[in-house]
């Protein structure tokens, strides 16, 4: 039988991220995005009251999706062990086969979730798309992906912005020039309104964080001593060069990716790594969110669901309002903690695992090469 050498250090993460316990600083970065999408699809931006303004502006400019596209790069870096199997291409391409299960899937939930009339512009299928269109860029050296992610961010605004000139967006209603397939393929890549020609760029960030040690003391504080100067430079910057749309825009988004940063490393840090009476706090305070952060796919599907009977039975301009908000609030902080306490993952989280190849597979099919 073939044997595969892992240095200590990463052994030591692999039981890390294998156990039961989940990485509790992930699962509460996940439900602050969460909540941010709760709070950006249920509050109106014509609200008068000064708490949700404030509410909406802390998750305006895409943070909330940008934060989860964040996770998603630090997900695959998670799925696929990188740094741990450097030369066995066997491994290399059952992870890469792992991910593109994960991919399809989150289309599929996507697609679906576009039929049922829902006013929400669905994110899974965008999702699914860069877990596909990141495949080849999954073992890329450290540098060459902080190189992807920089160029995909800063010439990514453009390219997108000429072809929405040329096409405008056919996601919309009304924008549907091209034939349905080549609408979708064109929004989800192009002209959408999360085009992977930007959003790879927060994909690859995710995979870069995770690539420097996210879950190490040192490499956490090294992280938040650039990404934190960056979201604030960035966002500035952004928002003093509006009267010119495109780079006030892209400063905008790059502040935004700092912030997801920021958000991620810094959460892992208090909570997991410092393990102090701080770190116990957070936990507790921040609990009901790391619920829904442990099953994030089910709680999106859910609330996706919940808006489209509401645009079924409420008039229209009804749809957004405190009550909304707090029913998918606290309704997914119920269903998530009463779920998971008869269950280790949500139901859809379960199932994606179910249908994902497990790694005993590649075991066996290495022992019948080896007889």
């Amino acid at each position: 039988m073939t044997h595969i050498k892992i240095p200590k250090e990463e052994a030591e993460h692999f039981d890390l991220i294998g156990k039961v316990d989940r990485i509790a600083g992930i699962d509460i970065a996940r439900g602050v995005a969460i909540l941010g999408m709760f709070v950006l699809h249920a509050i109106s931006t014509h609200e008068t009251s000064p708490y949700l303004t404030a509410g909406l502006a802390l998750f305006a400019d895409q943070r909330a999706q940008i934060l989860f596209a964040v996770l998603d790069g630090v997900s695959i870096g998670i799925l696929t062990n990188v740094g741990a199997i450097k030369q066995d291409k066997r491994v290399r391409g059952f992870e890469r086969r792992k991910i593109a299960v994960r991919g399809i899937y989150l289309i599929a939930l996507g697609l679906f979730l576009t039929t049922l009339g829902s006013p929400i512009i669905v994110i899974l299928d965008y999702y699914g798309v860069y877990f596909l269109l990141v495949l080849p860029f999954v073992y890329m050296k450290r540098r060459s992906l902080c190189i992807a992610s920089a160029v995909f961010l800063l010439a990514g605004p453009p390219i997108s912005e000429m072809f929405r000139s040329l096409i405008g967006d056919p996601s919309l209603s009304g924008n549907e020039i091209l034939p349905p397939t080549i609408d979708r393929i064109a929004s989800w890549t192009l002209v959408g309104q999360y085009p992977a020609v930007i959003w790879l760029g927060y994909v690859f960030l995710g995979l870069v964080i995770y690539r420097v040690g996210i879950m190490a003391q040192s490499s956490q504080l090294e992280i938040l001593k650039i990404s934190i100067p960056v979201s604030v430079l960035a966002t500035a910057a952004g928002y003093l060069l509006r009267v010119n749309y495109l780079v006030g825009q892209t400063a905008i988004l790059i502040g935004s990716a700092g912030i997801a940063v920021t958000i991620t490393v810094g959460v892992i840090f208090i909570v997991d790594s410092m393990r102090s009476e701080l770190s116990k706090y957070i936990k507790t305070v921040f609990y009901p969110i790391m619920l829904m952060g442990a099953m994030p796919v089910t709680i999106y599907f859910l609330h996706v669901v919940y808006f489209a009977i509401l645009a079924e039975f409420t008039p229209i301009g009804k749809i957004q309002g405190m009550d909304t908000f707090l029913v998918i609030t606290f309704g997914g902080v119920i269903f998530a903690g009463l779920y998971l306490r008869f269950f280790q993952r949500g139901p859809f989280e379960a199932l994606v695992r179910a249908i994902t190849p497990a790694r005993d597979e590649l075991c066996m099919s290495r022992r019948e090469e080896d007889r």
